[in-house]
């Protein structure tokens, strides 16, 4: 992504290395669900075809949850179903994690 900036004051003399630190909003949201994208994986199971799944550690168990992701960035993904506020993802989950293995929550 290519991003053009006009100055709205002027910048006086630029000298040699000058450089802009910006932050660019690309979208935004109100009242959006989020989860960590690291607790997001792919899975290619069941005849929906192609979707995105999470753990969940629920009364000390990992549950599967299929969800519906929406916009996200290396850190955040927007849920659009699947979950509720307040659920406890697992995030970074290993190849071995299976739905129903015994799971303890660290703070």
């Amino acid at each position: 992504m290519n991003v053009v900036m006009i100055p709205t004051e002027g910048l006086g003399p630029l000298g040699d290395g000058y450089r802009i630190e910006a932050r660019i909003v690309v979208w935004s949201g109100k009242n959006v669900l989020k989860a960590p994208t690291s607790a997001l994986y792919r899975t290619s199971e069941g005849r929906d075809g192609e979707g995105w799944s999470v753990f969940i550690a629920e009364n000390g168990r990992a549950r599967i949850r299929k969800v519906q992701a929406g916009e996200r960035n290396p850190r955040e993904t927007e849920i659009l179903s699947g979950l509720m506020e307040g659920e406890r993802v697992i995030r970074y989950p290993s190849n071995e994690l299976a739905d129903g293995a015994r799971v303890r929550i660290v703070r």
